[in-house]
């Protein structure tokens, strides 16, 4: 994978767990937090918050 801007954003905001998800999603540009997770789950295969857990 070709790690972006946003992407490299999405998984240091993730990984630090500090922020709920619906901000991330909002600062990376999505409308809803719910779309955020789709899209996210369909880049990676797994929803966000299996990162967090990690």
């Amino acid at each position: 994978m070709t790690w972006s801007i946003i992407n490299f954003h999405r998984h240091t905001r993730l990984k630090a767990g500090k922020s709920p998800i619906r901000t991330i999603a909002e600062q990376c540009g999505f409308a809803t937090e719910s779309s955020f997770i789709r899209a996210f789950k369909q880049a990676y295969g797994y929803p966000p918050g299996t990162l967090r857990r990690q």
